[in-house]
């Protein structure tokens, strides 16, 4: 063999040892390629039940906070109104107490509060 051909085959020898390195090397990056890919799409999803979670537990906060301003609105609407009728049985019952003693003054009675 001359030395031409020894050369030949030496660099042969490299070329194919490259073109095993290519091919490991575009398999490894196949295969994490998938790996990533695999790794975005369960990422992905749980994100987007997160998301889904974070939207129904903002949707449910605006109903409890729509339940409590609602629910404060209605008791101060009670107060309100029963405080008006409070304030009208005590005028009745003043009003009542009044004719009472007036009558009982009349007839002699005694009024027991004095």
């Amino acid at each position: 063999m001359n030395d031409l051909e020894l050369l030949r085959i030496k660099y042969n020898r490299k070329v194919n040892l490259l073109k095993d390195q290519l091919k490991v090397n575009r398999e490894a990056g196949t295969q994490e390629r998938e790996l990533n890919d695999h790794a975005f799409q369960k990422l992905s999803s749980e994100l987007n039940a997160v998301r889904k979670n974070l939207m129904e537990s903002t949707r449910r906060e605006g109903q409890v906070i729509n339940y409590r301003t609602i629910g404060v609105h209605e008791f101060i609407v009670h107060v309100i109104k029963y405080s008006a009728l409070y304030k009208s049985f005590l005028d009745s019952l003043n009003f009542l107490l009044n004719y009472l003693a007036s009558k009982s003054t009349k007839h002699g009675w005694k009024d027991p509060w004095n």
